[in-house]
């Protein structure tokens, strides 16, 4: 997994490289001796317009000639078998111009490079579908089918009206009934939009909570940071995972309060009562608050056993 520190390294070393490119552009250009006069001469007309406006003086034809210059000057590079576009470097991020931040925040690109880090360690979404009116509802029984088209209905909605939705939003439904699937469509259309997406199941955030616990102070921040931050975080199956005592509810809590200025999607074979039971009533309460949580029940048939 990726540190802050590598990340930015990562990011630094793209606006070096695109910054490097575009300059040995340049020089080369340069070596052409109209090239390199017309380059001067774009110079001094931009620094006397500058002068002249800041001393409130009359510019004369000078945004002319600066015009006319200019259009002489592009001409020539494409002769040389350039572009414009050559000379400026092409950042990766068109948004911060591969500084890593804006305004002093961390950039969409900078946090994306850390998550899909550890996106990268635990496993893929189960679909690259990132348009809900690409979902196929054939798949699902007839019995059923009216049960999930209201139930993607409200995740489309959800992700309309995304960030302005309350806190936490719980899929409760049994073994198999998709609830991963839908999860992996609205990571997908959030990651679409440009927001920062971390998709964990339980037993991943769980492994990462142990290794938070475990970790030195100086690495700890990294470690949980991106679960903390990210603009959407997915835990699915909650309640698949191992209990650590000391670790696994006291975490889970901690995460829950620390992220109801984000929002959390929580997908979970357990009713709320197991819930309460498995974990903390602390937790459970929160779930089911409707002022916190969007409650959907998932009912369907097993999917997975449908396909086999």
């Amino acid at each position: 997994m990726l540190t802050l520190s590598q990340a930015i390294d990562i990011v630094n070393n793209r606006r070096n490289l695109a910054e490097l490119k575009a300059l040995q552009n340049l020089e080369k250009l340069r070596e052409d001796k109209i090239f390199s006069q017309m380059e001067i001469e774009l110079r001094q007309l931009s620094f006397e317009i500058a002068k002249r406006e800041a001393l409130n003086a009359d510019l004369g034809d000078l945004k002319e000639r600066f015009t006319d210059c200019e259009i002489q000057f592009k001409k020539k590079i494409q002769e040389l078998g350039y572009t414009p576009k050559d000379i400026k470097p092409r950042y990766f991020c068109k948004r911060c111009g591969d500084k890593g931040f804006i305004d002093g925040k961390r950039c969409v690109c900078l946090e994306n490079l850390i998550l899909n880090s550890i996106k990268s360690n635990c496993g893929k979404l189960e679909t690259d579908i990132d348009d809900f009116n690409k979902v196929d509802f054939d798949i699902f029984g007839d019995a059923y089918k009216k049960g999930y088209k209201n139930t993607y209905k409200q995740l489309h909605k959800y992700a309309e009206k995304f960030p302005d939705v309350i806190p936490y939003l719980l899929l409760m439904g049994s073994t198999g009934t998709g609830k991963s699937f839908m999860c992996s469509v609205v990571s997908n259309v959030m990651m679409k939009k440009g927001y920062t997406v971390l998709f964990l199941n339980s037993c991943e955030l769980n492994e990462l909570f142990l290794k938070y616990h475990l970790a030195d102070i100086a690495l700890k921040g990294d470690i949980i940071y991106p679960v903390y931050q990210c603009d959407l975080l997915v835990i699915d199956d909650l309640g698949m995972e191992n209990i650590y005592k000391n670790v696994t509810v006291p975490y889970l809590y901690s995460l829950i309060i620390n992220r109801r200025q984000k929002h959390t999607i929580i997908t979970t074979n357990l009713s709320h009562s197991q819930i309460a039971e498995r974990y903390d009533f602390r937790i459970s309460s929160r779930l089911m608050d409707k002022n916190l949580t969007i409650n959907v029940p998932v009912l369907g048939e097993d999917l997975r056993l449908k396909k086999r």
